[in-house]
């Protein structure tokens, strides 16, 4: 959820809620496809969404993604 937005100066800056998650794709161990479907599919999807608002990340990797326990990826 967003909680502030801004620009100071050069900087453009948004606030987002505390996040409880782990680092995408959520699991450890060596993951078969079935088990990543999901959780990929809605990561593409909020990266297709974020770029057509014009967000570019500038960052993006398995660490700046969390996976909340109910499986739905976060990118931070």
């Amino acid at each position: 959820q967003l909680l502030d937005e801004g620009v100071e100066g050069d900087l453009v800056y948004l606030v987002t809620e505390l996040v409880d998650g782990v680092p995408f794709p959520g699991r450890e161990e060596t993951l078969d496809w079935d088990d990543l479907a999901d959780v990929t599919t809605a990561f593409l999807e909020t990266v297709d969404r974020m770029h057509g608002a014009g967000i570019v990340h500038g960052d993006l990797k398995p660490g700046n993604v969390l996976v909340r326990s109910d499986g739905v990826p976060v990118i931070l």
